[in-house]
Parts: C-alpha cells; structure tokens; sequence
C-alpha cells in the first residue's frame, strides 16, 4: 500500500494507481485526459511536494474549498492523518508533473512541516478546520523547475532509475525547503509580505511591456520598492536578476513574433532592442539559430502538414 492512491469510475493512467512505496511515494505524471475525469484520492499521514509542469481543474480535501492546480507551481500538502479529497480534471488539458510524498515519520518531517507552513508571504492555502491537514500553493522556483524536469525526462532503468529518482525526491524537498528560508528572510522585515506582492507586482510589468526601456531604478520606482529589496526578491522569488529575466521574457515574446513572420527588425524594436545586432546574438544564445533562420523555419513547418511538423524543434537546428 502507497501513501498515495486515486480512484474513478472510469480507467486511470497505472502512475496514479500502482502501489509505489510505502515510505517514499514518486509519481511521474504525463497524462492526456481526452474527457472529463472527476478524481477520488486517499492519502495517508504524509508530507506532500508536487511541480506541476501542465495541469487544468481543481481538487479538494477534507472541508476546505477547491483550489485551481496552477501551471508552472509548486505545492505542499501536510496531514497528520489520513485524509479523502476529490478533484476534476477536464477534457482536453494535459497533467504533467511530479508529485512525492514522505511518510510522516521520515526525517522528523513534522517538525520541519511546521516550518515550512509558517511562512506567511502570498500564497494560496488551504486547511482543514482542525487545521490537520493543509496545502499551499506558489509558482516554482527555477531550480525546482529544472529538478523536476530532470525527473520527467529520466531514461534510466531499473534500480538505475529508482536510485536517481530518490536522490531528485530529496533534492527538490531540500531546494524547497531552501527556497522557503530565503523568503521567510526577504519578507522578515515587512510585515504581511508587502515586499514580496510588490516583486510580483514588479515581474508582471516586465511581462506586459518588455519594450520599455527599463531600469532597475525605473522599476523599482513604479512598485515602491527600493532597488536592493527589488534585485533580491527576483534573485530569492524567481532565481533570475532582474535584467536576466527581462531579457528572457523579450526573447520568449521575439519568437512568438517571428513565428507569426514579423520581421526581424520590426521584432527586435517590438521588444525592446535598439541593435538588432546585439538582439540577433542574445536570440541564436537562447534558440541555436539567428532570428532570421528561425523565422524562415517557421514558415517552412507552416507550411508542412501536420504529421510532418509533430517532433519538429526548429531551437535545436544549428
């Protein structure tokens, strides 16, 4: 018996069903849901990390409310008893990621539960009304991402794989537990996580106007924060400098543009570039490949038909 176990009226991917262990439960989750699937879950004392790469719907447990599985999140979910759940995941949407659970007694796990519960910045929770069994939700840190990437893309066999899969389980508890830590100090000296909503605050502009010429100064100024407090909450929230995740969000945006057959030096103004030479070797650093070839890729998949297009990467063509 697993400490993690799922239940339908209908047939379940086997990840969500076998027995796995009994002191440390990994689940490798890459589900297609072609319809609608309502879950039943079960699980056992425990405490609970997931990284949800892809995910759709919502789940619940015990009398607490639904709460949306979030893309590109992490999740913790302690209890210290057995608890039932329920959750939907709908037609069409894809479930991908990975969810471990230790045995309650491992590692003196309670104690540090507690610790890792006690941040108070802006994440969602959830919590049983006798406060046994609670779940929080944020987005994923780099490092914890790339963990669980790591897990996902695994091709090793038999105790080959189980040995690297256990020392992934461990290290993204202890990069979590890290990652905690370090905002439990970011947000030790503003009451209520300010700092941290302003952050946030901070990384969304730079979404939606990756154009702008900005500053760190410039920034800082428009979400009332100090510039030391604004480098390192984007060093301790997003494992990025400010200007290294600007850059990354001006890049992702370019190849969306020249897929849709911008031009070049339209693209490269459309996103904040003033040299297009300069823009042209920060692009092929991140896709392989100057943004005239992928451009020029992309219309050639364009115009494949869909069967020749599936597995195509154009980033990967030297």
């Amino acid at each position: 018996m697993s400490l993690n176990h799922y239940r339908a009226d209908y047939e379940l991917p086997m990840v969500l069903t076998e027995d796995v262990g009994d002191e440390l439960d990994i689940r490798l989750i890459d589900w297609q849901v072609d319809e609608d699937r309502h879950l039943d879950s079960f699980s056992d004392a425990s405490l609970t990390v997931s990284y949800h790469a892809s995910c759709a719907g919502w789940r619940r447990f015990g009398d607490t409310p639904a709460l949306s599985w979030r893309e590109d999140y992490c999740s913790l979910f302690h209890s210290t008893h057995a608890v039932k759940g329920v959750g939907f995941v709908p037609a069409g949407s894809c479930w991908r990621g990975v969810n471990i659970s230790f045995a309650a007694h491992r590692l003196g796990l309670l104690e540090l539960a507690t610790q890792l519960f006690e941040f108070t910045g802006s994440w969602e929770k959830a919590s049983t009304q006798d406060k046994a069994a609670r779940l929080a939700q944020f987005p994923a840190p780099q490092v914890v991402r790339r963990i669980g990437q790591e897990m996902l893309g695994c091709r090793l066999e038999g105790v080959a794989r189980d040995l690297l899969l256990r020392g992934k389980a461990y290290e993204m508890l202890g990069q979590l537990t890290a990652h905690i830590q370090h905002l439990a100090h970011f947000s030790g000296v503003d009451t209520g996580g300010r700092a941290l909503a302003r952050v946030e605050r901070a990384r969304k502009l730079l979404q939606a106007h990756p154009e702008q010429d900005w500053t760190i100064e410039s920034l800082a100024q428009c979400v009332e924060l100090n510039t030391r407090k604004l480098k390192q909450g984007f060093r301790q929230l997003y494992d990025s400098g400010v200007y290294g995740y600007l850059q990354k969000i001006r890049i992702e945006r370019a190849a969306q543009l020249l897929s849709e057959q911008g031009s070049v030096s339209e693209v490269a103004a459309a996103v904040g570039y003033t040299n297009a030479s300069h823009f042209a070797k920060v692009f092929r650093r991140y896709h392989g490949v100057n943004p005239l070839h992928f451009s020029t890729l992309m219309a050639d998949l364009a115009d494949l038909p869909p069967q020749a297009v599936q597995g195509s990467n154009p980033s990967r063509i030297a």
